[in-house]
């Protein structure tokens, strides 16, 4: 599915797929959580002023993750039940975002998300459904390029 500023993302069946970035030194995280297994993550450095390590590895999420990240893919599936795909950007007169994001999820052979852009992160436009997840994201992904980046 083509999107704003990541381009195409895929989720296969049962994948539900984190993504977040953007100007102004805002780090790249990912995060791709097949329906079993350890999750693979990668953190990029495509800012002005980079910070931290690049990386990319894989890692088991807890139990507390993988609830948290159950909730964030209900609540995609009910975001998406009439429309398979939302934005959630600022209006363009306040400037291009510096933070973007999508969650997707691989759902009866289609891929379903969610994404948006605003000026701060989480900002008033994410859905509240969604922000644990993406809170969560930046901080585990920034964790574990600490560890093993």
């Amino acid at each position: 599915m083509k999107t704003v500023l990541f381009g195409d993302v895929h989720a296969e069946d049962g994948t539900l797929v984190l993504m977040d970035g953007g100007i102004h030194g805002v780090q790249g995280h990912t995060v791709i959580l097949p329906p079993s297994g350890p999750a693979s993550w990668s953190r990029a450095l495509d800012g002005f002023q980079p910070i931290g390590r690049a990386g990319s590895g894989d890692f088991e999420p807890s139990e507390e993750e993988r609830a948290l990240l159950g909730r964030a893919r209900d609540a995609l599936e009910e975001l998406t039940t009439e429309q398979p795909q939302l934005s959630f950007f600022h209006p363009p007169q306040h400037g291009p975002p510096r933070w973007c994001w999508v969650i997707a999820l691989g759902l009866e052979g289609a891929t379903r998300l969610v994404e948006g852009g605003e000026i701060a992160s989480p900002g008033i436009l994410t859905p509240l459904e969604i922000r644990d997840a993406l809170e969560w994201l930046r901080r585990r992904v920034d964790e574990l390029s600490e560890r093993d980046g």
